[in-house]
């Protein structure tokens, strides 16, 4: 027995017509949501740097990747940045103090952290430092109200000093340059978590940084 016949199925059609093109736009994005978070790197695997400078040369993420060990995990490497006299910077750092892996920051910015710095930047502590061969480096210091010196920054420039960074990137010349880890990295290995011990990405490429020689 037919349950329908052609002039029902016209009138209900008639009345639904609508929730076919529907049906077909819900599953289109279900499968676009799907395919994005397949494919999209998740935040092990992509290096997010910020830089309290004028990047011009927009190479330099992919140059750094490119000419650097990378493991296969690591599949972006993304550079952002803002000189301190721009207008908008202090905007853009509070965006990217809590979705960097790596910080670049002059010293005027991190000095209005002091008191602070342990909510935003990792400690560098002498295990760390002998443990990845840091020692050579001179660190940004603060000496908290115990009299107790904490090491928060590896000085990357000095104010008037040329850099191989400045092959891709403008700095302000008025004020000397560190490299910070932001406490927030996912890829920080035994340094900050134990949770996340087999990424070290921030700090392998914080040391590129360095020992710049692209």
């Amino acid at each position: 027995m037919q349950l329908l016949n052609k002039e029902a199925s016209k009138r209900i059609f008639a009345h639904t017509w609508y929730l076919y093109p529907l049906f077909i736009g819900i599953i289109t994005l279900l499968w676009y949501w799907g395919f994005q978070a397949f494919h999209l790197p998740s935040a092990h695997q992509q290096l997010v740097m910020f830089f309290a400078t004028n990047i011009y040369n927009e190479s330099f993420a992919t140059d750094l990747q490119n000419y650097y060990y990378a493991p296969e995990s690591l599949r972006q490497v993304s550079a952002f940045h803002s000189l301190p006299s721009a207008t908008g910077y202090y905007s853009k750092l509070q965006i990217y103090l809590n979705k960097s892996d790596i910080l670049v920051l002059d010293k005027k910015t991190i000095d209005e952290f002091k008191g602070y710095q342990d909510r935003f930047f990792v400690e560098i502590n002498d295990y760390v430092i002998n443990y990845y061969g840091l020692s050579n480096y001179e660190y940004y210091e603060y000496t908290d109200a115990s009299e107790v010196t904490h090491k928060y920054g590896i000085k990357l420039k000095g104010r008037e000093e040329e850099h191989f960074l400045q092959r891709y990137m403008m700095f302000d010349e008025g004020y000397d340059y560190y490299i910070m880890l932001s406490i927030s990295s996912v890829n920080l290995g035994f340094v900050n978590s134990m949770d996340n011990i087999y990424y070290d990405n921030a700090i392998t490429y914080m040391k590129h940084l360095l020992e710049l020689k692209i």
